[in-house]
Formats: C-alpha cells, sequence, structure tokens
C-alpha cells in the first residue's frame, strides 16, 4: 500500500508512477509506508484524507485544480468566443490510446493561473492546461479522456506531461490587447513529441485563439 507524498491519498495500483488524484509522480515512494501525518493543532485527522471528493488544493501554482472543475465549469457556460484546432494524440503506457480534440478554449484568467484551458464538448471528454507558472515554469496538465469515474465523475486520471521526456516540449500563450467581461483574450499553441520509459509516446500540434 503506499500513499501520495503529495496529497495523501491512497494509491491502490501497485504500479502506478503518478498519483491518480493530483498527478505526483510516484518514483521513489516507500510502498507501505504511511500517510502523511497532520501537522499543527488545526489539520485535517487522517482519516479526513481517505475521502471519495476530491478537494482543491493551493499549491505553489494554481495550475493544480483540478481539471474535472475545470470541465464542468465550461461544460454549463457556453463555448464563448474561443478557436482551437488540432489534436493531442497518445499511444501506449503510461496514458493509453486515445485523441483528444479540443473543442473550446477559455483563458486561464478564470481559474487564477496565466495560459489557456482547452476541454472537448462534454464533462468527461477530457482537457488540458496550458500555462507558465513563476516556479514551475511552463507546463501541460492533461486529463485522460473517459477516465473520470461515475456516479459524480470527480475521480479522475490527470498528471502534468514531463517535459524531460518530451523532444518537443511547446506550451506558448500571450494575452491578446482584447479584453471581454474582464478577462484578457488569450491565443497560443501547444506541441508535444514525447517518448516515456513505459514505451509510449504523445505528440500534440494544437493552436488556440481568442480564449475568453
Amino acid at each position: 500500500m503506499a500513499f501520495c507524498p503529495a496529497c495523501g491519498k491512497e494509491v491502490t495500483d501497485s504500479d502506478a508512477r503518478f498519483c491518480p488524484s493530483c498527478g505526483q509522480r510516484l518514483d521513489g515512494v516507500n510502498r507501505t509506508e504511511t500517510p502523511p501525518q497532520p501537522i499543527g493543532p488545526g489539520s485535517p485527522a487522517p482519516d479526513a484524507r481517505k475521502r471519495r471528493r476530491r478537494r482543491i488544493v493551493m499549491i505553489a501554482v494554481l495550475a493544480e485544480i483540478p481539471i474535472f472543475v475545470v470541465v464542468f465549469f465550461l461544460a454549463f457556460s457556453g463555448k464563448g468566443c474561443g478557436h482551437t484546432e488540432g489534436s493531442f494524440v497518445s499511444k501506449g503506457q503510461p496514458l493509453g490510446d486515445f485523441t483528444f480534440t479540443p473543442t473550446q478554449c477559455r483563458s486561464g484568467q478564470r481559474m487564477s493561473f496565466f495560459g489557456a484551458i482547452l476541454v472537448g464538448d462534454g464533462p468527461t471528454e477530457g482537457g488540458l492546461l496550458v500555462g507558465e507558472d513563476a516556479v514551475k515554469g511552463k507546463f501541460v496538465k492533461l486529463e485522460v479522456p473517459g477516465s473520470c469515474k461515475p456516479p459524480d465523475y470527480e475521480v479522475c486520471t490527470e498528471l502534468f506531461i514531463e517535459r524531460s521526456y518530451c523532444s518537443v516540449f511547446e506550451a506558448y500563450a500571450k494575452n491578446t490587447n482584447t479584453t471581454v467581461n474582464d478577462i484578457r483574450l488569450v491565443d497560443g499553441h501547444l506541441k508535444l513529441d514525447c517518448v516515456f520509459p513505459e514505451g509510449g509516446s504523445v505528440k500534440a500540434d494544437i493552436k488556440f485563439e481568442n480564449c475568453n
């Protein structure tokens, strides 16, 4: 049995390399270790960490917000004026075989990070966060399409794409000169060519414009 050192959630898959709740790498984690203990009198009890409901945890970068929260928000708020073109293609492990083609985008300003949010038409179609943080630099976070489990679809497979595995890693976003309802529109693109130690690969070539 193992527990994620970042969020404290139990990791039931003994071969997992990433935490299914927060995307933290699990390399080097002791498989028999106990979950992290609370620090200070105001910290939650260990059993509180085992609740199935995922919590929004603000760490160094606000992109730690679970993507399913963003996807559900966009699913009921209309498509806006953003435009996307291109796809994200995964083959083999660790992500699986799928093609994610975003159909809408929004500014990361809505979730308090610099960049863009790319999602499909429905709450189970997956999503991408493409952005930049002062601490972590440029980042790409993926919610694997179809990975959110019923009944509430709050348990999803989400992880960061590690640039060390990529010969091409371009996660570019820029603010435009246009503001709509106090949200600065964002343009940019995502290009990836990555090969993972498990033998799988990822390629992406996506353009996004006027994400609001």
